[in-house]
């Protein structure tokens, strides 16, 4: 049996229509195919304000599916906006 990397996530994700499981394997096995997953649940945390979750889902991310640039400047970019309504 031969089975192809690069379709394990997005067949979890798409045909068992399990996302989270997606994600636990491609943690896991370290897979790539997952960025949207990360990307989205990155987004959603951070909006919430859940900054240390965000953090870890960025640092357990496969094949730097999230950017440390990107995280960094998306977070200092949001940081300053909030500080700046608070204003």
């Amino acid at each position: 049996m031969c089975v192809e990397e690069e379709n394990i996530v997005n067949y979890a994700t798409n045909v068992l229509q399990n996302p989270d499981l997606a994600l636990r394997m491609a943690v896991r096995s370290n897979l790539a195919g997952a960025e949207e997953i990360f990307a989205r649940k990155f987004n959603t945390l951070f909006a919430q304000g859940s900054y240390s979750e965000a953090a870890k889902v960025a640092a357990s991310a496969p094949k730097v599916c999230l950017h440390v640039r990107h995280i960094v400047e998306f977070a200092h970019l949001n940081t300053h906006q909030v500080y700046c309504q608070e204003i």
